[in-house]
């Protein structure tokens, strides 16, 4: 089983700099601390400060300039999520390996949290094994219209893909488990892609209802590496907001449960 594991910075000991009234502000869209607003005189490049009282973040800040005002902070930890700011080759990988070709069932699952659920711009991918041209296996994303998509690709060229019957069910900044199955073949000559959503990872209640299409179908064995937060290489669909967990299972997709963890991206703190 491969794992992907984004580890953060050390926590260390307070220093004595504490939030005081607007010394300093966050950018509520991803917990970005704002230069131009920020001043905190009298602390040093790479002194570390606590602060409190963020819409998204109670955590450490490493300053990065020694000025006395404008400082440019860090976010440090606590960090228990891969924070993606939806730019070009933002994202984590592992390589291709023998457990991730999946050719069969396969389910594709992640905790997320959107900046935005429904962004116009672009899809935005959970995770992928997509490497583009005739590379490209399966992925899981989030549609520019807040619909949760399964794709995948029998011959490695060509991509095939189901979207949910109904929006998910969140607001933006809301943290929400997705999930997506494919059936590829449901013993009727055809196959089926089902969506479900979670408040714990536990308990699922299905997204709308099963998408059934003719012909039963099978994913290419691409050598793409496996993606969390983006595809073909971070150059697309690139993912705004946190990712704490995304997994790919292998066989069981039904009724919602068993088969093989074969991939599972955890990210976590070091202490």
């Amino acid at each position: 089983m491969a794992v992907v594991t984004y580890i953060a910075k050390r926590q260390i000991e307070t220093i004595g700099f504490l939030k005081s009234g607007t010394d300093f502000s966050a950018l509520a869209s991803d917990d970005s601390i704002d230069a131009v607003t920020t001043v905190l005189s009298g602390v040093s490049v790479d002194q570390w400060i606590q602060a409190a009282g963020f819409a998204k973040n109670t955590g450490w800040f490493q300053v990065k300039s020694n000025s006395t005002s404008g400082k440019i902070l860090t976010l440090t930890p606590p960090i228990s999520h891969l924070r993606l700011p939806g730019v070009t080759g933002n994202y984590a990988s592992t390589p291709d390996s023998a457990a991730t070709s999946i050719t069969g069932d396969i389910d594709l699952r992640g905790k997320v949290q959107c900046v935005d659920w429904t962004l116009s711009a672009r899809n935005q991918t959970v995770i992928a094994k997509r490497g583009g041209g005739s590379q490209n296996s399966y992925f899981l994303r989030i549609s520019s219209a807040g619909l949760l998509t399964v794709g995948w690709s029998a011959n490695g060229s060509v991509e095939l893909t189901a979207d949910s019957t109904v929006a998910i069910p969140a607001v933006d900044g809301q943290t929400k488990w997705v999930r997506g199955t494919l059936d590829v073949n449901n013993g009727s000559s055809g196959r089926d892609i089902s969506f479900y959503t979670s408040d714990d990872g536990v308990t699922w209640t299905q997204l709308g209802a099963t998408v059934t299409q003719a012909g039963a179908t099978s994913i290419f064995d691409s050598t793409a590496v496996v993606e969390v937060g983006a595809a073909n290489v971070g150059t697309t669909e690139w993912f705004g907001g946190r990712i704490y967990y995304a997994t790919i299972i292998s066989g069981g997709v039904f009724p919602v449960g068993g088969g093989t963890t074969v991939a599972r991206a955890r990210q976590t703190r070091c202490r």
